[in-house]
Formats: structure tokens, sequence, C-alpha cells
């Protein structure tokens, strides 16, 4: 491990000014640095940097952070390749020994590799004669097969086992996912398969897909490597290292389903494609795509499989509050799509990509037959039910007149079905929003000073003050046990402290862009802490109104009602 004091250390010898500006072009006005944010689509410099507190900050995503935080997102890698990074760039020696890094994972790098590289040579050797010619009529020539470091198993089945096993022990190659073990031998686990090396986002091998080739052929079309300490497939997305570029460049990340997919889109010079292990979305690589860019485009299979999988990916994308696009393409995949339309009508595409619930829509649309009247009403029900996770009586309207004028259906009886919970929900919403944006800029106020004055923190934790929100209420937590080891609050060194916890850093990207005049500061915090209070009040009115609807006896709802005659008392 990397000790607390050298990390701090590297920081504080980093000046993020100097190092921001060796990524992008950075302009002083006032007392900060202001530049294009490289993690939205930006046109206007929108990133300020502040060399006082030596964070940044972007005024319309809300990315904020320190150095560290800035080298992973940019070059999105982990804290600890950053904090290396940034320790060569000081001149500061980290002094990391081979138990300070994952067991053997040198070692496995350098199997997979030696693999990989015998994957290859059979590809270009006579039994590779074959897979050659299969990848060729794909249209992948020698130097996108280079490019991909495409390779071969033969059909023999324990070739590759024969080349490492004087290296490496059996149970390490077994590990790593390459051999298996039999009741007489070890056998390969690829054979007679095109060979797809997996890589992370920098650039190493960590695990293997095998494809097949042959025509007529009864065995699954892929196999992936096991899941090994190096390679977890929720965690992974293939063509992440040569996407990340294009992605930022483009602010689009385009999401595939297939390895040959996104080889094909790379050979047509789309190079901002990924694609996942050829299982379901998860929520890990969902947050991995949040960062690559500010939209995702989902480009998935056009028959009924890739439409079921696109809609399963958006709605996990939309669990993270993902900018999400959907291109839908007519029963084709990908490859095939780019091989007959070609590259400029894909990216027009991409730039009419449609929204998850109009794709959902369309895909209703498609599967109903609308002369068939029990098939019409299960497309309002459906439709209707999409319509109401908008929550937004407005879009949802707007949504139906479009289907009404679309399918001839009539409009009332859309609108009939709209749940009446939306109309409800949304006056709720006006009626309490100027109040709750009042008991959030008081939380925020707060939280504010509290990253920046220690004795604001122990009066947060002495008084026993609840906020009004759970991440709120985890900030000035994290912030509690920052104190307790820390003589002062260093903001940059906080985010350190919690550069895992990306919802922390998101509040703390809001609190940055708060304007807020601190002469008054004294006046400011008492009023603030008169405003939570008020807040604890009502929320506590409100837990024991709805406990009196469960009380039995008169003499405990008397208790009750007396507790909030002189709860509303004190809040007045």
């Amino acid at each position: 491990m990397i000790s607390e004091e050298i990390i701090n250390e590297v920081r504080a010898k980093t000046d993020i000014v100097d190092l921001i500006s060796s990524y992008i072009p950075l302009e002083k006005k006032g007392k900060n640095y202001f530049g294009v944010c490289p993690f939205h689509d930006d046109h206007t410099p929108s990133m300020s940097v502040s060399p006082e507190k030596q964070i940044y900050t972007c005024f319309t995503c809300g990315a904020s952070g320190n150095a560290y935080r800035f080298v992973m997102d940019y070059e999105n890698i982990g804290f600890k390749e950053a904090v290396k990074i940034l320790a060569n760039k000081v001149g500061i020696p980290l002094n990391i020994n081979e138990k300070t890094t994952p067991d053997n994972k040198k070692e496995e790098f350098e199997a997979l590799n030696l693999a990989n590289k015998f994957f290859q040579n059979n590809l270009n050797s006579k039994e590779g004669i074959a897979a050659k010619e299969y990848l060729l009529k794909r249209g992948f020539d020698n130097e996108i097969i280079k490019k991909f470091n495409l390779g071969l198993a033969t059909n023999k089945k324990n070739d590759l086992y024969n080349v490492l096993k004087n290296k490496y022990e059996e149970k390490k190659l077994e590990a790593l996912g390459l051999i298996n073990k039999g009741e007489k031998e070890y056998y390969d686990v690829f054979i007679d398969r095109i060979i797809i090396p997996i890589e992370d986002s920098n650039g190493n091998i960590i695990g293997f897909s095998g494809r097949t080739y042959k025509e007529n052929d009864k065995m699954a079309k892929y196999i992936n490597s096991k899941e090994t300490k190096t390679f977890k497939k929720g965690e992974t997305l293939y063509n992440i290292q040569n996407a990340k570029t294009e992605a930022r460049r483009t602010g689009k990340i385009i999401l595939m389903e297939g390895y040959f997919d996104v080889i094909g889109a790379y050979n047509k010079g789309i190079t901002n494609t990924i694609a996942t292990m050829g299982t379901a979305l998860t929520k890990e690589q969902a947050n991995i795509i949040k960062k690559l860019a500010k939209e995702t485009i989902i480009c998935y299979d056009g028959d009924n499989a890739g439409k079921k999988a696109t809609i399963k990916a958006a709605n996990e994308l939309e669990k993270i509050n993902g900018n999400i696009k959907i291109i839908s393409l007519n029963d084709k995949d990908p490859d095939e799509y780019l091989k007959e339309k070609g590259k400029e009508t894909f990216l027009e595409l991409v730039e009419n990509a449609i929204t998850p619930i109009e794709f959902k829509i369309k895909t209703l649309k498609e599967n109903t037959n609308f002369k068939k009247p029990d098939e019409v009403n299960n497309y309002i029900i459906e439709v209707t039910n999409e319509l109401n996770k908008l929550n937004d009586l407005v879009l949802a309207k707007l949504y139906i007149n479009k289907i009404a004028e679309e399918t001839e259906i009539e409009k009332d009886l859309l609108l009939n079905k709209l749940n009446i919970q939306i109309k409800k929900e949304n006056q709720r919403i006006k009626a309490v929003k100027k109040e709750s944006n009042v008991f959030e800029k008081a939380e925020l106020t707060l939280l504010y000073f509290m990253l920046k004055d220690k004795e604001i923190i122990k009066r947060y934790e002495n008084n026993q003050i609840y906020l009004t929100t759970i991440i709120g209420r985890a900030l000035a937590n994290e912030l509690i046990y920052y104190a307790k080891d820390n003589k002062e609050v260093i903001l940059a060194d906080f985010l350190t402290f919690i550069q895992n916890k990306e919802e922390l850093l998101d509040l703390i990207g809001k609190i940055e862009q708060l304007i807020i005049d601190e002469t008054n500061k004294t006046s400011i915090i008492e009023d603030v802490l008169k405003k939570l209070e008020e807040f604890n009040i009502k929320r506590e009115i409100t837990r024991l109104e709805k406990k009196l609807t469960s009380e039995d006896t008169d003499e405990d709802k008397l208790k009750i009602l007396e507790k909030i005659s002189k709860l509303r008392k004190e809040g007045v």
C-alpha cells in the first residue's frame, strides 16, 4: 500500500494549474483559471481551476475534484495509477515493492501475453489459413487483425498447455482460465476458435474470447475466459482502451453487443465503440460508461432479442441518470448495417438517435396488430405504463399527442389510462418545491462551511444536527472521520480521502458552485442552523402524524397529539 502521507505529499507538490494545463489550455480570469471542460461536450470555457484550493469545478456538468481525480477521469485509470503518474511528475519515489501490487500480477500479464502471441502465430501459420480466410471474408484485413491482436486456438486439445507448462505452474494457468483439468490430463480451454484478446483500460490483456469460424459448427458461438481476480466480466468493457480518446473528443460512446461489431465499426473508422462481455449490462459497467462520455448511444442487434437487450441496457443506465440515446437498425446487427449502408449513413443514425421512451413506444407499436382490439388494448396499457414512469404530465401528454396521430387511437383513451398519481405528484412537487429549495440551500450552505472549517464540523457533531438528505448526511459523517485525524480541513486532501465515493464527489462539485458572501459568516451559520432545526421539527411532526393513525387507544393518541402541539409551538 502507498501510505497516506506519501499520497498527500504527492498531491501537495502537484500544482493543479500546471497539471490541467498540460491536458487542456487554461486562461486566467481573476484568481482562478478557466478552460473547456474535457468531461462533457463543452464549447465555452466552463471549467474553473482554483490554485488556492487546488481543485477544479465545471459549472456545467458538475465535474469536480483534485489532481488525482482529474487524471483518473481524463486517463480513465484507477487511483493507484494516478498516484504513480503524479509521483513521477513531481519526482517523489514511491518505492512500491512486489508485495504492494496484486499477487503475481506481473506474472499473470506475462502468461496472458505469451498465450496471445501463441494464438497470433497460429493464425499466421498453415493451420490458420481457414480462420484467416474467414476473417478476410468478414472484411477484416491484416491491418485490423493486427490492431486487435486476433489469433487462433488450433484444433489440438493441449497445444497451448504444452507451450506454457514448462514456464508456469498448472494451477496458475488454470486460475487464469487458459487450461482445464481433466480426469487424466490438462487440456486447453480454447480449441479450434478465433481468439479475441480482452484488454483493460491500460491495454493489458486480462482475458480472451473464442469465436467459432466454421460453417455448421455446433459449438457455442462465443466462449469467454472464466472470471479471475483480474478479469471480472461485469466490470469489463471490450475496446475501452481504444474508444476512450474518441469518446472524450466527440462526447459520445457507442455501446454494442458483439466483439466483431466493435471491430467492424473500428474498421469503418468509427472508433468510439465498446461492448459488454456477451452478458447483460451491469451497474458497474454502466458507471464506467457514464464516465467515458456525456452521452451513451446504445446500438444493439435489430432483431427481437437485440431490442429486449437494448431496453434492459437502457434501464440500467437510467438507474444512474445516464444520458442515453438508442439506434434502431431494422433487423440487422451493427457490422451488417455498416457494411451495407456505410459510415456516413451510420453516423446520421447516431446524430438522430432516439430516447429510450421513444424506442420502447416504437417497439411496442411494431409488435401490435392494430386490427385486433385486444392487442390495441394491450398496446395502450403498455404505452401508458411507460409514460407513467416519466412522472412528468406535460411530457407524457406530448407523447400521447404523437401516438394518437400515428396510431389513430383516440387521445382521450390514452389520457384516461394515465395514472392519476402523475397529476398528484406534479401538484405535490409544485407545492413543496419552494420550501424544499430553502431547506436544501441551508444544508448545502452548512456543508460549504464544514468543508472549510473544522470548528463547524465539531459544532455539527455536538449539536446532533440532522441534514435533509441521505447524501448530505453521508458527506457530513465523512468530514467528521476526516477531522479526527487531521488538524485542519484541506479540501484537496479530503477529496483524496473520499476518492472512491462518486456521489459525495458530485455533491462537493455542487457545493463548490455556491456563491456565498463570507463577511457575515457567523450570522449565515446561525440562520442555516435555525432553518435546519425547522426542518427537523417538521420531519418529526410528519412522523408522529403517521404514527397517530396506527395507535389503538385514545390515551396513546392524546400523548402523540400533545407532542405534535408542542413541536408546532417550537417551530413558530
